[in-house]
């Protein structure tokens, strides 16, 4: 069976991280998914969908390549911008898929990073962007041959599921998402605030 090993550089469970596991759950019966990350609190998830895992420390290069060649991959799916550059630097003959989950802004103007980024577009055997905005603002967008924009998925027979769960607390509306910038958790209190004055209940 085909081993494709998930690498990302975050330890906690967030949207990149739901995409592996939808990916690693969904497809399963067809191939063998290791999940490759810091240590942290997404073991617990990944050890409760029962998903294969190995911890790696992101400052030991050399202990992460020979984690990776251990398990004698046969693709590795590279998870954002840091993961995607340590192993497309690291690994000359696995095929990458180097999966774009944001839209930085330094990814909309030519500086180090951006030209970096086309280095490893090149390299890569296929990349996946999130939107079709996420792939658009790339400033060398052009260039790139062999991406593809494919929204994340949304696992439909765990949201209902969990819209089952009883719970004491009503919402009439909320924010998901890290208390980041990326996020901008600021916009939506600024927007609450507006909706209260028009609408008082």
């Amino acid at each position: 069976m085909t081993k494709i090993v998930h690498v990302l550089f975050s330890s906690k469970l967030g949207g990149a991280e739901q995409v592996a596991i939808n990916i690693s759950k969904n497809l399963s019966g067809s191939y063998n998914f290791v999940y490759v990350s810091p240590s942290g609190p997404i073991q617990e998830s990944l050890k409760t969908l029962g998903i294969q895992y190995q911890s790696f420390t992101p400052k030991k290069i050399c202990e992460f390549k020979h984690k990776i060649e251990a398990l004698k991959p046969d693709i590795i799916h590279a998870h954002d911008f840091k993961a995607s550059f340590l192993v497309n630097l690291l690994f000359n003959n696995i095929p990458i898929i180097t999966h774009i989950h944001q839209a930085p802004k330094w990814q909309t103007s030519y500086n180090w990073k951006s030209i970096a980024f086309q280095y490893i577009a090149k390299k890569s055997s296929q990349i996946i962007y999130v939107s079709d905005w996420a792939k658009e603002s790339y400033v060398f967008q052009d260039k790139l041959k062999n991406a593809s924009v494919i929204p994340n998925g949304i696992d439909t027979l765990h949201v209902i599921k969990m819209s089952k769960v009883k719970t004491s607390t009503v919402f009439d509306l909320l924010f998901v998402g890290r208390l980041e910038a990326v996020k901008d958790p600021e916009r939506f209190v600024k927007i609450v605030k507006r909706l209260l004055k028009k609408f008082l209940n």
